[in-house]
């Protein structure tokens, strides 16, 4: 009677053990899940990223050189009384796109008198000012590589929730081990303690059918 009691205790015990450590083994592997996605979403990221710079900047940058173009030519024109067809920097530039498609020489000849208002934006010559009108107008690339780009933010976007995700799922060591503990404690509670109680119960019910 001995024997099996103590073989029973050291079955427990050892079931106990074992829930622990499964406990924590599988508490690694999650963790090691979630610090590999995480790090797979980072490589992910900084590449599609650079896919994006890559299609957006030169759009982006003909963007910068309008306003630009706007600011110097609030500078030399009031368009608080001018009427809306100088109210923001997509019209004065389509303004000036026409000037040149008409005849670029029309601009050479404000050359003199005008040209002093662009050289704080560093266009010298009435050449200079056709070429940078010319290279920062919108072309069809522009939009073809405008869209590419919204896609490839739109899955930086979710490559970003995704790694989020998986950063708020990954513990510390303290934290793996004190959950470890806590199964420990409970599985002890239970195989050790409840089960007395239920065997308590048991007997009793046996007891009063007799």
């Amino acid at each position: 009677m001995i024997k099996k009691t103590i073989a029973r205790e050291i079955l427990f015990f050892l079931a106990i053990l074992s829930i622990t450590l499964l406990t924590y083994s599988v508490l690694l592997l999650k963790n090691k899940y979630h610090e590999s996605k995480t790090e797979n979403l980072l490589t992910e990221i900084s590449t599609n990223k650079k896919k994006y710079d890559n299609l957006s900047i030169p759009y982006l940058n003909k963007i910068k050189n309008h306003k630009l173009l706007y600011a110097q030519f609030c500078v030399n024109v009031d368009t608080t009384k001018s009427d809306d067809k100088y109210n923001n920097p997509e019209k004065i530039w389509k303004f000036f796109v026409e000037i040149i498609k008409e005849d670029s020489l029309i601009y050479n000849k404000w050359d003199a008198d005008l040209i002093e208002n662009w050289k704080p934006i560093g266009l010298n010559t009435a050449k200079e000012f056709n070429s940078f009108i010319i290279n920062n107008t919108y072309n069809k690339n522009d939009t073809i590589n405008l869209n590419k780009s919204k896609l490839f933010l739109i899955k930086i976007n979710e490559d970003r929730r995704n790694k989020n995700y998986h950063e708020l799922n990954i513990m510390t060591s303290e934290d793996i081990w004190d959950l470890s503990k806590m199964v420990l404690m409970i599985s002890i509670l239970i195989l050790f303690c409840i089960r007395y109680v239920i065997f308590i119960f048991i007997w009793c019910l046996k007891t009063i059918k007799n």
